[in-house]
């Protein structure tokens, strides 16, 4: 069977599904929601935006500002910290290149950082997924024996 290198990206507009597979991608619906027409300038800015979202997550727990940030910080152990400095760092860098595309691109760019990001991505879900599991479990035993800090009420 011979290998297809797919065509170059354009920007054309099409649906997430088509952009997906014409691009050997996973199915990015997963991880957001986009328009029914993307190009790989909104593609790559709906990435952006939940890599913010994830960076303000890390970065509360880093420097919390508040009682509940506080208390979630809290919970972490110190190797902990240190593997969410990593990743903070990881996703802030992401986000500069991200926003460098933003002041100007070409569509082969937006492409490269999809494919970069698509590539991080399960392992920064992941990371962020095991924190918050933690977080969780420790409001459901705070939760369970009945000793609630002031802040929850």
């Amino acid at each position: 069977m011979e290998h297809q290198t797919p065509p170059p990206p354009s920007s054309s507009k099409e649906s997430i599904g088509a952009f997906c597979t014409r691009n050997n991608l996973p199915d990015l619906t997963r991880w957001a929601t986009f328009e029914d027409d993307v190009t790989p300038r909104s593609v790559r800015a709906v990435l952006h935006e939940r890599l913010t979202y994830m960076g303000e997550y890390v970065e509360r727990l880093l420097y919390p500002e508040g009682l509940t940030d506080g208390w979630e910080s809290a919970v972490l152990s110190e190797s902990e910290h240190t593997g969410l400095e990593t990743l903070h760092r990881t996703i802030v860098l992401l986000e500069k290149d991200c926003a460098l595309l933003d002041l100007e691109s070409t569509p082969e760019d937006d492409m490269a950082l999809i494919k970069r990001l698509v590539k991080e991505w399960p392992s920064l879900v992941a990371d962020i997924s095991s924190v918050l599991v933690k977080t969780r479990a420790a409001y459901t035993d705070v939760r369970r024996s009945g000793h609630n800090p002031s802040y929850l009420g």
